[in-house]
């Protein structure tokens, strides 16, 4: 049971992992889950930002917001509680480059958000809890700051902790997943088989090297069945390993479904009445529907990207025993490949939490309009409700369309490294032929090793892109998994009995 908590707790770690690879100097963006957590929100990038990573519903709950929200005197008074130092005054927004970024500003008279940069021509950069980042004009932050600015630093007794309430709670509900459900033995057993799936792979490059070099020159017509035959077995093991590792991941993902959705919802439940009258019926339908989502990372793409790992490994070390210039031509390929994750995961991260944000209002007010559809009937607020969807619609689409375009730019960039590193790598092992350092069949076979390396590469630089927008959903998903639950007295009674009705006409 121990080694299995520490695999999960693993597990766990690796799939939260992707959520802190974005920049240092960037402000981490926190999304409000409702309209009153503006000021928490605010608080907690701020306090990510200087290394305590505070959870949205921590700094909430350590701030008690009201139905009104958050006031500047109570985001000060909390800030100062987790160790920071507090500064507020007024300023115009020519004096605001003065002033120890990240600052909180009052924004519009009945918002908060958090100023990132601001330049020489008044622009600026905002994190706004509403949308995320985003520039804003000269005119515009002069039209919309209020001119008060609560400025934090940490003090003294500011304490930096790299992991969220969220993470735990996260990780218990993971750990409580795999090992109390018995979902590990089904992950084992489709682990096994797609491990038997891709190592057959290996054997390929080899097979062709050896048909090259030794059965085709000397003409050993003979072998061709015995070789045939090698090829047919490798064809239905591999049919029958793909066939078991399907079943065992149908398997897996109904275990991790019905475990996920059970727990989320039955902790849902226990929530006390004030948890939801903070939030739509729409928005916790979404919440909901993100279970989906994670019992897809919990699943298939857990057992791939580990598998893509090995793989990765295995092809790299045959190629550095064969031929290790050719692998390190390999290796700076594949580096490139990563390169570009990296540069786009931060942006990418933005846009996901800011694509679930518009998705979820939408869906939020299309379900609170359809529940209520008697109201809008009575009242004739038709087109009312048809042009606020609309606008809502309008921004959701906005988003998505910015989040399409950086994808189609990063496949694009990712799809001609695809395209080129055959070419280039073909026309280094003909030049290493013609030298007389390579064979054909070895230069072959280093040609379909190097592809294994770049395949199970590429599939894992997919998945660290699908991981991002992961973590969209498991930030919404946390803010129901860390609220605490309401006091539990006795169970409900079984009644017990019989009712008797005589003389009834």
């Amino acid at each position: 049971a121990a080694m299995l908590r520490l695999a999960a707790g693993l597990i766990a770690s690796l799939l939260l992992a992707p959520l802190a690879i974005w920049r240092r100097r960037r402000v981490p963006i926190v999304l409000q889950m409702t309209t009153t957590q503006c000021g928490a929100a605010c608080l907690s990038m701020v306090l990510r930002f200087h290394g305590r990573a505070a959870s949205l519903t921590e700094v909430a709950e350590a701030m008690d917001l009201g139905r009104n929200g958050a006031s500047a005197l109570s985001i000060a008074q909390c800030g100062r509680t987790f160790g920071l130092q507090v500064r507020a005054f007024t300023a115009e927004p020519a004096h605001l480059g003065q002033v120890a970024l990240p600052a909180i500003l009052h924004w519009n008279f009945s918002h908060f958000v958090v100023l990132e940069s601001c330049h020489k021509d008044g622009s600026a950069v905002i994190v706004d809890p509403a949308s995320g980042r985003r520039p804003v004009s000269a005119a515009e932050f002069d039209r919309s700051f209020t001119g008060v600015v609560l400025a934090l630093t940490p003090g003294a007794t500011f304490q930096r902790a790299g992991r969220a309430r969220g993470t735990a709670a996260w990780q218990r509900q993971v750990e409580r997943l795999i090992i109390g459900s018995g979902a590990w033995r089904t992950g084992l057993k489709a682990l096994a088989a797609t491990l038997a799936v891709q190592l057959l792979a290996l054997v390929v490059p080899l097979l062709t090297g050896a048909l090259v070099d030794q059965v085709l020159p000397q003409r050993q017509i003979a072998l061709i069945p015995l070789l045939a035959a090698g090829v047919a077995v490798i064809v239905v093991t591999q049919m029958i390993a793909g066939f078991a590792r399907r079943l065992a991941l149908i398997r897996l993902q109904a275990d991790v479904d019905a475990g996920l959705m059970r727990g989320f919802l039955e902790h849902l439940l226990t929530l006390p009445y004030r948890f939801f009258q903070q939030r739509t019926s729409g928005d916790l339908l979404m919440r909901l529907s993100s279970n989906t989502m994670m019992r897809e990372l919990l699943t298939t793409q857990t057992i791939a990207a580990m598998m893509d790992g090995i793989l990765v490994l295995a092809f790299l070390a045959v190629l550095l025993l064969q031929a290790p210039a050719f692998a390190l031509v390999t290796l700076g390929i594949g580096l490139a490949q990563v390169l570009l994750l990296v540069a786009s995961t931060g942006r990418m991260h933005d846009l996901a939490q800011r694509h679930l944000a518009t998705q979820t209002e939408t869906q939020a007010y299309l379900v609170e309009a359809l529940a209520g559809i008697n109201v809008v009937k009575a009242t004739g607020a038709e087109d009312l409700v048809l042009q606020r969807w609309g606008g809502l619609h309008q921004q959701a689409l906005a988003v998505t369309i910015d989040k399409q375009r950086l994808a189609a730019l990063f496949d694009t960039l990712l799809s001609g490294l695809q395209v080129a590193t055959p070419l280039v790598l073909l026309l280094i092992g003909a030049q290493q032929v013609l030298n007389g350092t390579l064979s054909l069949g070895m230069m072959l076979a280093l040609n379909a090793l190097a592809a294994g390396f770049l395949a199970p590469l590429a599939a894992l630089v997919s998945s660290g892109q699908q991981l991002q927008s992961m973590g969209a959903h498991l930030n919404r998903m946390s803010d129901v998994l860390e609220a605490v639950p309401e006091a539990q007295g006795d169970a409900t009674p079984q009644l017990t009995g019989e009712i008797e009705l005589r003389d009834v006409s």
